[in-house]
Order: structure tokens, then sequence, then C-alpha cells
């Protein structure tokens, strides 16, 4: 049976990062990466972005290739998935048979789109490249789509259908767009960004049933409203991919793993980063998390820290966000909670179209921000999370962006 120190299922983003941190936190343990697609790692795009833009199939980019697999030390094991991890024996067992012994274990198996139960199965969703070439050819074809849930995902396929000149109804169940996810201000300048290029935005709705028709389109019961499309897409968030376990079972949230800032769970020895866990604070409050490349290499890094023996501490976690939508820029970082109480809004350009939004807390912190057409502030706004910036001096940044931040008068101890 091979056994590597530590062993890494999925070569995605976050999975090749944590191999790459180990190294560079020098690490001198074997490492092998397991992952069930065969050949080199590639880079997963930003699928609902700019590939629902393209012309043309995106050729798969290699992510990491044999020189760094080779100067990294790295075994990859491509071409087969974990079947199960025993936990108790420290073992993976791969679809082939393979068994793989471990002393670390890192989970970086990522997500897959949540599949809403109708009477006809919903026809597309958003999760690999193969799905994004079929959403791009039906957006070739189609004249109508139905959009079921305003999230991100969905959010972005409707922008890029109206941008073909494709009738879009899109379905959210609950009051606003984007709720869970961005502060009122900016789901209401999204809302009307969409509904301005022709879509119908119905709040509220949760669909009831979706019916295939004779003639191959759908028909959308919402209440005592039908609508019927030629498409429909189900952007209703994600699943976690994980393998069978035996023995011990990490502590699950949703079927989600869930760990602490350093990707620890409640097993010894066992990780998980990237969009399949779910962070928790030390007190066990969940922090916010967004799937992004971002923000899975974050956990990488805090994961191979903790693997490595490194120094506690590194960079905070901060939640990143952001989203290229009907011609609005919109980024985000830290924590919009309790927004609506706790906001200030600043206008940039005296007209609407520009605006940041500062959520803040009782010592007058800088917890989280939000901009529209001003994507740059986004790397202010996650220092100012980070380091705790009153609000006067995050926007004092933002108004005079050549200023020397770390002379800054007003500063929180």
């Amino acid at each position: 049976m091979a056994h590597f120190d530590t062993v890494i299922v999925g070569a995605g983003h976050g999975g090749t990062a944590v191999a790459d941190q180990l190294r560079r936190h020098k690490y001198e343990g074997t490492i092998g990466i397991v992952e069930a697609q065969p050949g080199l790692p590639y880079e997963r795009p930003h699928l609902s972005k700019g590939a629902l833009y393209a012309e043309g199939a995106r050729p798969k980019v290699p992510l990491r290739g044999d020189k760094w697999l080779r100067t990294r030390r790295v075994t990859l094991l491509g071409g087969a998935g974990v079947a199960t991890v025993d936990m108790d024996e420290r073992r993976l067992t791969l679809s082939c048979g393979m068994e793989i012994g471990y002393g670390k274990l890192v989970l970086a198996t990522g997500v897959q789109p949540r599949q809403p139960s109708y009477s006809a199965r919903v026809p597309m969703a958003l999760g690999t490249p193969a799905d994004a070439c079929r959403v791009l050819d039906a957006l070739r074809a189609i004249r109508s789509l139905a959009v079921v849930g305003g999230g991100f995902v969905g959010l972005e396929v409707a922008s890029a259908a109206a941008a073909r000149g494709i009738g879009v109804f899109i379905f959210e169940r609950e009051d606003r767009l984007l709720k869970r996810a961005l502060g009122a201000d900016v789901s209401e300048t999204i809302r009307r960004a969409h509904e301005g290029a022709g879509a119908t935005v119905l709040l509220g709705s949760a669909v009831d049933d979706i019916v295939r028709l004779d003639d191959g389109g759908y028909r959308i019961v919402c209440g005592d409203r039908n609508v019927v499309v030629d498409e429909v897409l189900a952007g209703v968030g994600s699943v976690p991919l994980l393998p069978a376990f035996k023995g011990r079972t990490p502590r699950l949230d949703n079927g989600f793993v869930v760990t602490g800032r350093h990707g620890t769970t409640d097993v010894e020895g066992v990780y998980a980063v990237g969009d399949v866990a779910r962070i928790v604070a030390d007190d066990g409050a969940p922090l916010p998390y967004s799937p992004c490349i971002e923000n899975a290499l974050h956990s990488a890094e805090m994961a191979a820290r903790h693997i490595a023996g490194g120094p506690a501490g590194g960079r905070a976690y901060v939640q990143i966000l952001w989203t290229d939508q009907m011609g609005l820029k919109v980024r985000s970082a830290g924590s919009m909670a309790g927004a609506e109480a706790a906001a200030e809004r600043i206008d940039l350009d005296g007209a609407g179209n520009a605006y940041v939004v500062i959520c803040r807390d009782a010592r007058n912190v800088v917890t989280g921000m939000e901009s529209v057409n001003f994507p740059k502030v986004q790397t202010v706004g996650k220092r100012a999370v980070s380091e705790e910036w009153t609000v006067d001096r995050f926007i004092d940044q933002v108004v005079n962006p050549d200023r020397d931040v770390a002379n800054h008068p007003d500063k929180v101890s």
C-alpha cells in the first residue's frame, strides 16, 4: 500500500495551493494529490463570468505542470477518485481499488450544483467547464430563459443571456436578490439593472414545479403564474463532493465539513479547504464564505501553515466576493451582516452609479464593505477589515488613495 505523509484529495486551486504552501513552509514530508480527473491539474475558470461571453470552446489551461510537480516533490495520482476514507485506519480506497495510507489528510474536493426536485429535471446548471459549454450552446439557440435562484451564478448567466437579446425570467424565493451575500443598496442596484435590460425579476417567488412540454420547452409554475420558456437554469446553491466515510466522520453542516480557521476538523490530522469547508470562529460562530478562487487560496495557506508546524497567525480570513453583470462591477470584502442598521454609503460620482457601502461595529470599526463600479477599493476594504480600521480611516483612504495609511492618526488599539 502506498503511503504519504500528507494526502490531498482534489487537484483544484485549493488542493494544489496546499501542496505549494507546504513546500514554501519548508515541509519535508511526502505529498500525494489524488484527483478523479486524468492528466495535469487544470485551471477552473470563473464559469458564470467571462466564459459565457466567449464564442469558442475554452481550452483547459494547466494549473500546475510537470515541472511544478518535480520541484515541489508532489506525486499526482490522477484518473481515479476516492471511494472511501477510513479515518480510524488513516487509509483511502480509490475507485480503481488502490489503497493509500496517510499521516495528514486534506479534503479539497469542491462542490457541485444543487439539483432541485421538480416534475422535469432542470436541464442546465453550472459547475464544470463542460456545463459552461452546454449553457453557452443553449444561449446561442434560445429565445427565452428561466433562472431559478437569484444568486451569483443565476444572475451572471441571466446577464450573459440578456446581452444576447434573450428574454429572461428570474425566480427568487427571498424578498430581494443576493440577500445572504450583499446589502440592500447593492441588491437593489442589481435588480434595477436586470429589469432595465428587459428581464422579469420575480421576488418572493418560490417555484412550485417545472414541467417539460411536448415542443421541448418548459412551463414554470409559480403560484398562479405560469411562464413558458425554451430553457431553464438552476442556480440554487451547491452540495459538497465528498467520499464515503468509514469509522469516524468529521463534523458536517448540511453536508459541508466544519473547520476552524486553519482548516482543522474535529478529527485529528484531517483538514478541509476551499468550497467544501465551512469555517467557524474560535467561539463556534460561522464565518461568511463564498466559493471563489481567492477564498480557496486563503484557506489552503492557513491549512498548510498548520500542517507544516509554522507560526500561528498568518493573514486574517476576510471573505471577498465579486461579480460583473449588466455592466456593473460589484465587489465586497468582509461581512455585511447587520449592514442595514449600521451602514454608511458614499456616492463617488454624484449620480449613484458608483458608490461604496461600509458596515461598522459599535467601535466604529469597518467589518465589511461593498462597492459598485469602483473595483479597486476591494483591496483597501480587505485590508481595512483585516487590520480593523475605523470608518474614518477607510473613507480617508478611499477619498485620498495616495495617503500613507500606516501613519493615519485615527487608529483602533
